[in-house]
């Protein structure tokens, strides 16, 4: 499949970012003065230790958890990517 762009975009100059400022939050580019929290942090951290795995497919922790939730049996839930 070939891949056509308007031919004027091709004119249009590159984006050039702001230079850094040592020591500077640049919030016009959404960073943040605060860091993260520690329970991000940790989450994260916790979550770096699966990365080499790939996700439960199946939903099924998920799934488990609302059917607690809902007070539905967990077959009675389709979990899915998107819109259905």
């Amino acid at each position: 499949m070939t891949v056509r762009t308007r031919a004027d975009l091709a004119s249009l100059p590159a984006y050039v970012p702001g230079k850094s400022i040592p020591g500077a939050i640049k919030l016009a580019s959404n960073e943040v003065s605060a860091g993260p929290l520690p329970s991000v942090v940790k989450a994260i951290a916790e979550a770096a230790t699966a990365i080499n795995r790939y996700p439960d497919s199946g939903c099924v922790e998920l799934t488990g958890r609302l059917a607690d939730k809902l007070g539905v049996p967990a077959d009675h839930l389709a979990l899915g990517c998107g819109s259905v």
